[in-house]
């Protein structure tokens, strides 16, 4: 139990004075050693894929970051997941364009593992970029009509197929509207691309992608060279 000023950083373990935090969130917290210590991705930004206009992503998937974020997926803890999104916001809080966007949607998950996880976790991400850039989320713009394998299974040209047709939008809510999509981590960009390539094709002005994580490109040439 953690009393007083005391926070727990999910990140080390460690139960510290308040004044030891970078970043609290109710009970729980990454404190600044740990912050210090973060792969960042230094000036956010990456250029989109086909369909994407950019894309925003300031940590890394990597370290400690990679295991606090597989707990917050699978884990059932969703209070995790406060913690990610209010980083995530405050490590874009110097984009104040954002804000200049018409709705934010999250990358749904099929009904089917929305029961086996109970939450998605980009949701729970969405609202911390809602209350801070103040962006409506709109979680019934976009649906997942296909349960796809995860995509972490799966090499380039299977991602690709395995995330084909899976998203369905209705052109009354996206025609001309800008639009962010927020997931959790990106890879290969493959899920996010089919997100903005169904949205594109209802006739959205621009889409805007924003993830926590961007996995390291040396991670992903030296995984998909063990699975070839």
């Amino acid at each position: 139990m953690i009393f007083g000023r005391k926070k727990l950083c999910i990140f080390c373990g460690r139960c510290l004075s308040y004044e030891l935090m970078h970043t609290v969130y109710k009970g729980i917290g990454i404190c600044s050693e740990c912050y210090s210590d973060l792969l960042t991705t230094k000036d956010k930004s990456f250029e989109g894929r086909e369909h994407i206009k950019m894309l925003l992503a300031p940590f890394f998937y990597y370290g400690s970051m990679r295991r606090v974020v597989r707990k917050f997926k699978f884990s059932d803890q969703e209070l995790y997941g406060e913690l990610l999104g209010k980083m995530l916001s405050e490590e874009l809080s110097v984009h104040k364009w954002i804000s200049e966007y018409d709705c934010i949607i999250p990358v749904p998950l099929h009904e089917n593992r929305l029961k086996e996880r109970e939450y998605n976790q980009s949701e729970i991400l969405s609202h911390a970029i809602s209350k801070d850039f103040r962006v409506s989320v709109c979680e019934d713009y976009l649906m997942r009509v296909k349960d796809t394998q995860r995509q972490s299974s799966l090499k380039g040209i299977d991602r690709k197929e395995n995330v084909k047709n899976a998203f369905y939008a209705d052109k009354k809510n996206v025609m001309g509207k800008r639009i962010i999509l927020i997931d959790d981590i990106y890879t290969m960009g493959e899920t996010i691309d089919a997100c903005a390539k169904e949205l594109k094709a209802k006739v959205a002005k621009d889409v805007l992608a924003i993830t926590l994580c961007k996995t390291p490109q040396k991670e992903i040439n030296e995984y998909f060279d063990l699975i070839h």
